[in-house]
């Protein structure tokens, strides 16, 4: 499952909803048979440096590569054969026969074949036979650097297994047209409190909670990105697709997170009174988007001009100024894209596989894990955990 190049000691408590009714506890009984100790323990055994930034995250001194690496090692010592150069097509369940023959066939094309391998070349074609597959193919992000596709959908409609809610995840939004003004600001980075409002079916504002994060956000030409962004995306459309009825989001900031709003109140009474308002704002916000929001948000919350000096506000004004710099919402209108998402949300619904092992229910011997399935965790190495553990748990089972 791709995500970002970091591991975490921790384990997500919130991952975006899943399917079936007790679907957001899914993913604990495989990450309880294979913490993020088990990994760690395997990273030091390769005598991969690491150090620790924030909230957990693990990050190698030298490359992500070597965690590449560590598990192509891992691979050989199982006697693990890897076939590159391959594209799977199609994966099909063989009819059932008296023997004890494989109960599926993995049909691939391949430019190259590896040296002893038992395959059979069937009009350009490869063809092999199994007694387990696990799909571990990922989603559509990463597409170009990592050649993932929707491999993993196709096999689960193949057996009529239910996918939904797919749609980017960890990903850069769009600002709707409403809120062309930001480009003035674009470039600049603020700290942050990011949370999320989502506006379904008939416009009503969903109250559903989801997690606020405390993080940068980056304002770009386009829209909005940064850490606090990526975070806020997976929770934007809810289990929806992204642009399903034509929905929209609304992103809410909090530009003050370390202040408490009356504070915000007492500190803005105290300013001098004959300072533009704009200018005040700058003592706490990078200049070019103090003078951005204060025209654009802060003057019409307060029923004020452009041009307004601090002492042209009154209380009520000033509390005004206050909400607006704490809870400011942005509409988006969509997201970056696939290309530009750090995973892939939804996938194989959790109701058709067993929490235990990711094994399909309906088939048994075929089993999805990693991003392939609806289980979608925060930024900072929580999907990556979620691939190690998911495989594990499949892996033991066959």
């Amino acid at each position: 499952s791709s995500s970002s190049s970091s591991s975490s000691k921790a384990v997500a408590a919130d991952a975006a909803p899943a399917a079936e009714e007790d679907g957001r506890h899914f993913f604990e009984p495989a990450l309880a048979k294979y913490p993020p100790e088990r990994f760690i323990e395997m990273v030091e055994a390769h005598g991969i440096k690491y150090h620790e930034k924030k909230l957990g995250q693990l990050f190698c001194d030298k490359s992500a590569e070597q965690v590449v690496d560590m598990l192509r090692e891992e691979c050989q010592a199982c006697g693990v054969r890897i076939l590159t150069e391959s594209s799977v097509t199609k994966v099909s369940k063989k009819e059932s026969g008296k023997d004890a023959s494989p109960r599926f066939e993995v049909q691939f094309e391949s430019l190259v074949v590896a040296e002893g391998a038992s395959v059979l070349l069937a009009g350009g074609s490869s063809v092999v036979s199994a007694n387990q597959v696990i799909v571990a193919t990922g989603g559509l992000s990463w597409e170009r650097s990592c050649g993932s596709t929707d491999v993993a959908h196709s096999i689960a409609g193949d057996f009529d297994l239910q996918v939904g809610g797919l749609r980017p995840g960890l990903v850069p939004l769009l600002r709707a047209k409403s809120e062309e003004w930001l480009a003035e600001a674009a470039r600049l980075t603020l700290k942050v409190r990011a949370s999320v409002m989502r506006t379904p079916l008939g416009g009503a504002v969903c109250v559903e909670p989801a997690p606020s994060f405390v993080e940068s956000l980056m304002l770009t030409p386009r829209g909005l990105t940064g850490p606090a962004v990526l975070q806020i995306s997976s929770f934007c459309w809810g289990g929806h697709e992204e642009g399903s009825a034509a929905q929209m989001a609304t992103v809410e900031f909090d530009l003050m997170p370390d202040t408490p709003e009356e504070d915000l109140v007492a500190w803005l009474s105290g300013q001098q009174q004959k300072e533009p308002v704009s200018k005040i704002l700058s003592k706490r916000l990078p200049s070019r988007f103090a003078d951005a929001f204060w025209k654009a948000k802060g003057a019409p919350a307060c029923r004020s001009q452009p041009s307004a000096r601090l002492g042209d506000l009154d209380g009520a004004a000033l509390a005004s100024l206050a909400e607006a710099l704490k809870h400011w919402r942005v509409d988006i209108e969509g997201t970056e894209g696939y290309a530009r998402a750090e995973v892939t949300c939804g996938g194989v619904l959790t109701s058709e596989l067993d929490p235990d092992t990711l094994e399909v229910k309906s088939c048994p011997g075929l089993f999805f894990v990693g991003e392939a399935v609806d289980v979608t965790g925060w930024l900072g190495g929580y999907n990556f955990q979620w691939a190690w553990a998911s495989g594990y748990a499949a892996g033991s089972a066959c």
